[in-house]
């Protein structure tokens, strides 16, 4: 990685961060793939790359309705 390529990698995750604010959770829950991305982010050995993508997962996990059997089920 290049300090190029991370600065692009934490704009990208601030952009989505900023797209998951307003989405409810039934929406949220179509963008499984974001979740995922978003844990293998967290492998990182990159510290501003890694807040950033805790920052997002955090963001997904408090919008997401737990309790809905259709969260559960994917």
């Amino acid at each position: 990685h290049t300090p190029e390529s991370n600065a692009l990698l934490i704009e990208i995750l601030s952009t989505l961060r900023c797209l998951v604010e307003p989405l409810d959770s039934n929406r949220l829950m179509l963008f499984t793939n974001l979740f995922w991305a978003t844990v293998a982010i967290l492998h990182t050995d990159y510290e501003e790359l890694y807040c950033q993508a805790l920052q997002l997962l955090n963001q997904l996990i408090e919008r997401l309705n737990w309790f809905d059997r259709s969260v559960q089920n994917i």
